[in-house]
């Protein structure tokens, strides 16, 4: 003959599911799990043990935590949840009896509070547009020159290359006008040209006859293509171009520049008095 379930809760003290209780409000009644392992666990935690939880006892939800009582079904579509009440709650596969409402409290242990769900992210056309800010961005915390320690990163102008920036070349050139307010080091001018498409930084050195000599020259592009760049000069020659997508960036290109130490060249005799030179140091001058 076919197993009749109860309809009637098995727990001590319980009395939901009994014809002669009226008054009460209604509560759902499951049936205990066909596992046996899972059943004997059941059992366990009833503390009952004048009669053995069979597959055909049921128990009501009063004894189970809300979280494992499932109400609802759950669709996603268009990547948003719907939800559907069930004509019947069910509970879950990792449903366990942990409420004794009749018993001492001591005999009911909780189980861990679970996780909140984690929401489905919904696409959203901003999000592609949104800059991941990066380390480049960030303010530079070295000390600055004139004076104080040289930037360790001065030796970068050393190199022919340059780590390629975020910024796409719209961007720079609808935000350029920080380079025409750098904060520049002591002794670099600013100039401008008609036929560049950006500014130019330099240091000056006033010679005979009153020429003027740029040693350092610092040139900021604005339209190149993707990203905006840097070229380096010293003393006439291209020692490196390096990118740059911010005012921070350019401005701490000019302090690497400026830290950046140049060759004194060849002595000349002319520049030094005679009492400084030896008899071979003089004839080495005067060569």
């Amino acid at each position: 003959m076919p197993t009749v379930r109860h309809n009637h809760c098995f727990a001590p003290g319980c009395r939901t599911g009994y014809s002669r209780v009226k008054g009460v409000p209604k509560t759902s009644i499951f049936n205990v799990p066909q596992d046996e392992a899972r059943r004997k666990q059941w059992e366990k935690n009833l503390h009952r043990g004048d009669k053995k939880l069979q597959d055909k006892c049921a128990v009501c939800e009063l004894l189970i935590e809300p979280h494992f009582v499932i109400r609802e079904y759950i669709h996603t579509i268009d990547r948003k949840e719907a939800c559907i009440p069930r004509g019947r709650p069910t509970l879950s596969e990792d449903a366990v009896l942990t409420i004794l409402p009749n018993l001492p409290a001591y005999l009911s242990k909780r189980t861990p509070k679970p996780r909140n769900k984690r929401k489905v992210k919904q696409e959203d056309q901003t999000t592609s547009s949104k800059k991941i800010r990066t380390t480049a961005d960030a303010p530079s915390t070295e000390n600055e020159p004139n004076g104080q320690s040289r930037p360790k990163d001065a030796e970068t102008f050393c190199a022919s290359e340059g780590t390629q920036g975020t910024a796409s070349s719209d961007e720079v050139r609808e935000n350029s006008n920080f380079l025409l307010h750098l904060k520049a080091p002591e002794c670099w001018t600013k100039h401008c040209f008609p036929n560049l498409d950006g500014v130019l930084y330099c240091t000056s050195t006033l010679c005979e006859e009153a020429t003027v000599v740029s040693e350092k020259v610092l040139i900021f592009f604005r339209n190149t293509p993707h990203v905006a760049h840097s070229k380096v000069s010293m003393r006439g020659r291209l020692v490196a171009e390096e990118f740059f997508s911010s005012q921070d960036e350019a401005e701490r290109l000019l302090q690497i520049a400026d830290a950046f130490d140049l060759c004194v060249g060849a002595l000349n005799g002319a520049d030094y008095p005679h009492i400084f030179f030896d008899n071979r140091n003089q004839e080495s001058a005067e060569a």
